[in-house]
C-alpha cells in the first residue's frame, strides 16, 4: 500500500475547494485542461495513485483520505474488509471498481464478479446480491442503467454514500 503525502492532501483539499462551485461539465473541461497544461500522463481508471474512499461530492474527510492507506490491489480491500455474504462480497467489488479505481460514474455487474472470481470468490448470481443492496433501508447501491430488454441486460450500479460508508466501515473493524 501507498502512502498520502501531505502536500498531495493538501492540494487535493484546494482543488475539491476551488472546482466545488461549478457544475460537472464545468469540473471536467477545468480538469482536462490541468492535465493538459501542465502536460501529465494521466490514464482515468488507474488504481495506483488513487487513495481508497474518492468518490464526488464529498469532503476529503468523508472520503477517507485523512487516512494515509492507499489500496493498490482488490485482494487487499477484500482482505481489509472480510465480506461474509455475497452481498458484502459485491458491494466491496462496487467499492474496489467505483471508488479505488475512480469510475465516478458507477460500475458493471460483470465487472465486479470478474473481479471476484479471480479472487476465487465468483458469485453465482451478481445482480440478486446488488438487488438486495438496493432493497435496504438506506440503499446501499443504486441501479444507473440497463443494456437490453431481457432480464440478463448488462446492469450498471453505484454505490451510494451510504454504501460508501458501510465498506468503510467493514475495513476498520
Amino acid at each position: 500500500m501507498q502512502k498520502v503525502h501531505g502536500n498531495d492532501l493538501s492540494a487535493f483539499n484546494s482543488m475539491c475547494d476551488l472546482l466545488q462551485p461549478f457544475d460537472d461539465e464545468t469540473q471536467s473541461r477545468i480538469v482536462k485542461s490541468i492535465v493538459m497544461f501542465f502536460d501529465i500522463d494521466f490514464q482515468l481508471g488507474s488504481t495506483s495513485n488513487l487513495p481508497s474512499g474518492i468518490i464526488r461530492g464529498s469532503s476529503t474527510e468523508e472520503m477517507g483520505l485523512n487516512n494515509s492507506n492507499l489500496y493498490s490491489t482488490f485482494a487487499e480491500v477484500y482482505a481489509d474488509a472480510k465480506p461474509s455474504t455475497n452481498a458484502d462480497k459485491a458491494l466491496v467489488a462496487g467499492f474496489w471498481l467505483q471508488t479505488c479505481q475512480g469510475n465516478l460514474e458507477g460500475f458493471k455487474s460483470q465487472d465486479a464478479n470478474e473481479e471476484l472470481a479471480n479472487l476465487g470468490y465468483k458469485i453465482n448470481n451478481i445482480t440478486d446480491a446488488l438487488s438486495k443492496l438496493i432493497g435496504t433501508d438506506p440503499q446501499l447501491v443504486l441501479q444507473t442503467k440497463k443494456s437490453g430488454k431481457t432480464r440478463q441486460a448488462r446492469k450498471t450500479y453505484k454505490l451510494t454514500r451510504a454504501g460508501v460508508d458501510r465498506v468503510q466501515d467493514m475495513i476498520d473493524e
